[in-house]
């Protein structure tokens, strides 16, 4: 089912969609059915720790003149949520807050109360930061947080390193890596973002978005993935077989619910009903944020309730960092970068003069 006109949503629409569909998910998921009707929907960690990837991503391109992932910058963005979180110094994180040529670049990510909340858990994430190391964690943050990669599936420029979707796939595990290296969450968080990039550029259909990952012999993809496929066909929206694909709080979780809840309810007007299907999984924040990225990038951000999107605590920063990266993937907002030795172009110039104060390239 596509929009009335039978075309398929803009790009941007999905890449909005994308950003806004797991921060609903991720606040349905861990709201009541009877709180979520009236007030303000709180921001969970997995939004908080997303939209530092992405403002990470676009960091990358201020510094090198084109969206990539650099890791670096990726780790930096994650030491400014624990320095807001937890109350680290910038002693501790020197990296993380750029003195240069006299000015203090912060970035505009670091000034919003919403993001110093603490809500939700990543434990793993907070001492994996602190600590400069990775941990033998499967839990489903170092999956969720990656999903602002998948947003690369339509970038102008990738290295020539292989199928554009196995590419990101990789770029999404390096994330992941960043404080969460078991094999089943970096397996869960490259097929993610895989599926998620397929997503937003297939156009026939979430349903074709997700089996052309799934069964893909490139992926390799765990029985518990194609389970959860394969129920969504034969036994719909259930939630007992929601429960046995994802009985925990792990990336693979939160995959397989994903899968599940997204191709229970795969219409335009059933994205509702998805997220509150998948909200209902024991570890229901993780579950209903996956779904909730499927569907936004599958259908774009119109397909999802605005009387929920909109009170969002962080919307408007989702969606503003869901823009500015869909602007960025279509023309260079962030001009030559301050790495001109990698891309130089003197004749090129920034776009959005706000650029660099937005995203500082460190």
């Amino acid at each position: 089912m596509w929009t009335r006109s039978g075309t398929p949503p803009t790009i941007t629409s999905r890449i909005r969609g994308l950003f806004l569909g797991l921060a609903l998910g991720d606040a349905l998921g861990s709201t009541s059915e009877q709180k979520a009707i009236s007030g303000k929907l709180n921001a969970g960690v997995a939004t908080q720790l997303a939209a530092w990837t992405a403002e990470g991503l676009l960091r990358s391109a201020t510094r090198y003149g084109q969206l990539v992932v650099q890791l670096d910058l990726v780790r930096y963005a994650y030491e400014r949520w624990v320095m807001l979180r937890a109350g680290a110094s910038r002693a501790e994180f020197p990296h993380a807050i750029l003195d240069l040529d006299g000015r203090t670049w912060r970035g505009w990510l670091f000034d919003v109360p919403a993001l110093a909340e603490a809500r939700g858990s990543s434990p793993s994430t907070l001492k994996a930061i602190r600590s400069g190391g990775p941990l033998p964690s499967s839990g489903c943050q170092g999956t969720l947080r990656a999903l602002p990669v998948a947003g690369l599936a339509v970038a102008r420029w990738l290295p020539d390193e292989g199928p554009r979707l196995q590419v990101l796939g990789r770029y999404g595990q390096a994330v992941c890596r960043l404080t969460h290296d078991h094999p089943r969450a970096v397996e869960a968080t490259g097929l993610a973002v895989a599926i998620a990039g397929s997503c937003l550029t297939v156009e026939d259909g979430i349903f074709r978005a997700i089996q052309s990952v799934a069964y893909d012999p490139a992926w390799n993809t765990p029985e518990i993935v194609l389970r959860a496929f394969h129920s969504a066909q034969t036994a719909p929206g259930r939630v007992a077989t929601l429960a046995a694909l994802a009985p925990d709080s792990s990336g693979m979780s939160a995959l397989a619910a994903g899968v599940y809840s997204a191709l229970s309810f795969p219409d335009q007007d059933t994205t509702l009903a998805a997220l509150t299907f998948a909200a209902k999984a024991p570890d229901g924040d993780s579950a209903a944020a996956m779904c909730g990225a499927f569907l936004g990038a599958s259908h774009g951000y119109e397909a999802l309730p605005t009387n929920y999107v909109s009170r969002l605590e962080l919307g408007w920063v989702l969606d503003r960092l869901a823009c500015d990266m869909a602007l960025q993937l279509s023309e260079n907002q962030a001009g030559p970068g301050w790495k001109t030795d990698v891309f130089h172009d003197d004749g090129l110039r920034p776009l959005d003069v706000w650029w660099e104060v937005k995203y500082p390239g460190a």
